[in-house]
């Protein structure tokens, strides 16, 4: 709160996130900050990649510059800005997220040739960007030059091998800082060439998140199919294990489906792999839930979660396929 006048560049925000809801939990937070440049940054894959705001200072204007960001793949807003006066928005991309801009009690905003596409909200939406103005907004085309993101429309035959994006969500609990490691384990696989390979000293929940390979994403159409297998190993340092777990597959709009796992599941496989058939519509085994708007027309992700009693376990995640 209260930064002004800083310049704000090359650096690499990405996956600030959290497991509940990621509104307002944003790579980049200014409030009532002013007269800042932010450029050439990596905020992807975050709550918002940018939330700016004055609140009751909105009679000041905030006059900061954003251009040349990747603010892409939030499960809120790529670019929000609130009771904001005077700031401009240039050449960023606000891509495959929930919206690609909200401008809702911002002045005198510019907006200029940024690449907005796949977001829940066509650019041509009303409500691509919602805003009561008591200034004017000045909305330039979207960019049309410049590199797309590939998209991948089915899932692989095996999620589990090097080049596919796995990332760490953990839920950060109390106390020390605690920093897992994730990597490619050559040695200890089910099949193929590696499995991915989680370590945590944590206690908490921790997901692992699958996405596809490089600048790719995916935009899978999975009503037809049946069932998401899955391989998994663990070690589990309390002898008691696990207390809760579960698989998740979510869309770009914040809504995913929950399957319970029950935790002698993950208990069970330690040292060992232990194989999971979970069907896409739910069974007694593994009950499904939905959280916010789900869709397996537009699946994005899957994501393993575990929560141990005590503290610390590894995680592996083999074969992973959906057939």
């Amino acid at each position: 709160n209260y930064t002004n006048n800083c310049y704000i560049d090359h650096n690499d925000c990405s996956h600030v996130n959290r497991q509940t809801d990621p509104s307002d939990c944003a790579a980049i937070l200014l409030i009532v900050s002013n007269n800042n440049t932010v450029e050439y940054n990596d905020l992807t894959y975050s709550g918002d990649g940018v939330f700016l705001g004055q609140y009751e200072h909105s009679g000041v204007p905030n006059n900061n510059y954003f251009a040349y960001n990747d603010c892409s793949f939030s499960p809120h807003n790529a670019i929000e800005a609130t009771f904001a006066d005077g700031n401009i928005y240039k050449y960023n991309k606000c891509n495959y997220s929930h919206y690609g801009f909200w401008l809702g009690y911002s002045f005198n905003s510019l907006v200029e040739g940024n690449e907005i596409i796949g977001n829940r909200y066509l650019p041509n939406d009303e409500f691509l960007i919602r805003t009561k103005l008591a200034g004017n907004l000045v909305w330039q085309p979207v960019a049309t030059d410049g590199p797309r993101h590939t998209v991948m429309n089915a899932p692989p035959c095996d999620m589990a091998e090097p080049d596919a994006n796995w990332q760490i969500y953990a839920d950060p609990g109390y106390g020390h800082r605690f920093v897992e490691t994730l990597e490619w384990d050559y040695e200890v696989k089910k099949v193929g060439r590696a499995a991915v390979k989680m370590v945590t000293p944590r206690g908490w929940d921790v997901a692992i998140n699958y996405r596809p390979p490089g600048d790719s994403v995916a935009l899978w159409s999975l009503s037809e199919s049946d069932t998401l297998f899955l391989w998994i190993r663990t070690i589990k340092n309390p002898p008691f294990g696990f207390q809760a777990c579960h698989i998740r597959v979510g869309c770009y709009n914040h809504g995913y489906y929950k399957y319970a796992v029950s935790e002698s599941v993950f208990t069970n496989a330690h040292k060992h792999w232990s194989r999971l058939a979970i069907p896409l519509r739910g069974s007694r085994t593994f009950h499904r839930t939905e959280e916010g708007f789900m869709d397996l027309n537009q699946v994005s992700y899957v994501e393993i979660h575990a929560d141990t009693w005590g503290f610390g376990y590894t995680l592996w995640g083999g074969w992973c396929a959906v057939f």
